[in-house]
């Protein structure tokens, strides 16, 4: 067997047979890392503040970017776009 580093997302054998067996395991492993990933599976968590180094792509035109106001209790917003680039703010309210 030929020595591939430490990672365990590498496949580990030279042997032909066992490529599906590797292949599982490391897509295996990907899933469960993926899982502990906010966002990508379960329940997405909101926080005070986000950064992003791209864009963010809403693909549900009836959704938006959804903003909250400074008022007590505080409101909800939706910033929707239409094929004309108009945009459309639409109040949720208290709760989402």
């Amino acid at each position: 067997m030929t020595d591939y580093g430490g990672s365990p997302y590498r496949i580990r054998s030279d042997d032909p047979r066992d490529t599906i067996g590797e292949v599982n395991r490391v897509f295996s492993l990907l899933s469960d890392r993926l899982d502990r990933i906010e966002g990508i599976r379960g329940t997405p968590k909101i926080y005070s503040s986000a950064q992003f180094s791209s864009d963010v792509i809403v693909l549900d035109s009836i959704k938006g970017l959804v903003l909250k106001d400074k008022a007590s209790p505080p409101q909800y917003w939706r910033i929707t776009v239409d094929t004309g680039g108009t945009l459309t703010v639409t109040k949720i309210g208290a709760a989402i």
